[in-house]
């Protein structure tokens, strides 16, 4: 099941200004209100184990309204911000609204590249275009996770696994960087490159956020008692689906089974953030 977090556009008019100096002033029928839940405790969206959640007051995002070919972007402060159509100045009678989260500052590029490994927050939220009628008066932005998560868990069946289990270190080497494309609100397709290590993580069970990318530049690299072994995903998953792509907003969890003879390859699966389905195989140490 995909989850999202929805940002509700209450709109007649239009230009972005503060609540505080317009506080008032403004018509009643001319506001674009964000609506949405401010519980959380921190300045960040409130997400839950599932990647579920809401924005709070405070939190900034990229605004792009499109239309006829113009873009405008916009600081998007959850709380403070008001939008009115007039003050965009986009022409046409269709036009679109996309989301980016955390707020991309800097020039008004339409694209940007987006380094999961050194960027500040790596899950990227973004809500994908919507087309409205000019003047409408709601816009419903759905914030999605861009980024896809791979984790892998790893379980014993016997004593001595047990008691090594958190010994394991696994490194992931993917691709690293991928475009992002502020007007239509989401990931450029085939956009990502620069292959490296993701940083390694030690424990039985670990987790990244990877760039969507073909599944056959994704490898793993599981050392234990001093032994390496390299692990490729399959090309279908147990289901017999195929699995080509790790796409963003999944979750692909990767099961390894450990005893004294090796470590198998026990069970795959992509939930939680939107199914995909299960692959099995086997890596010996």
């Amino acid at each position: 099941m995909k989850r999202t977090i929805w940002m509700l556009l209450t709109a007649l008019a239009l230009t972005a200004c503060d609540k505080e100096d317009n506080e008032g002033a403004m018509p009643a029928d001319g506001r674009i209100e964000i609506v949405t839940g401010v519980e959380a405790l921190t300045r960040a969206p409130q997400l839950d184990d599932t990647g579920a959640g809401n924005f709070r007051t405070g939190d900034t995002f990229t605004l792009t309204v499109s239309s006829n070919g113009k873009s405008v972007q916009k600081d998007y402060t959850v709380g403070s911000t008001t939008l009115y159509w007039q003050g965009l100045g986009i022409e046409g009678d269709k036009v679109t609204f996309a989301g980016c989260y955390p707020n991309h500052g800097g020039a008004d590029a339409s694209t940007f590249e987006f380094d999961v490994r050194s960027a500040l927050d790596a899950d990227l939220l973004l809500a994908p275009a919507v087309e409205v009628p000019k003047g409408a008066k709601s816009v419903a932005m759905p914030f999605r996770h861009a980024m896809h998560k791979l984790v892998v868990k790893y379980v014993a069946d016997d004593t001595y696994a047990t008691r090594v289990l958190s010994g394991i270190s696994t490194t992931l080497h993917a691709h690293t960087v991928c475009m992002v494309d502020l007007s239509k609100g989401n990931v450029a397709e085939s956009s990502a490159k620069t292959p490296a290590d993701y940083t390694a993580k030690n424990g039985e069970n670990v987790s990244w956020l990877v760039v969507p990318q073909n599944r056959d530049g994704v490898k793993l690299t599981v050392t234990l008692d001093g032994q390496s072994r390299e692990f490729t995903l399959p090309e279908t998953t147990v289901e017999g689906q195929p699995l080509t792509t790790l796409d963003g907003g999944k979750m692909l969890s990767v099961t390894l089974r450990v005893s004294k003879n090796g470590i198998t390859l026990e069970r795959t699966t992509i939930g939680k953030w939107e199914d995909q389905g299960s692959i099995d195989g086997e890596i010996e140490i």
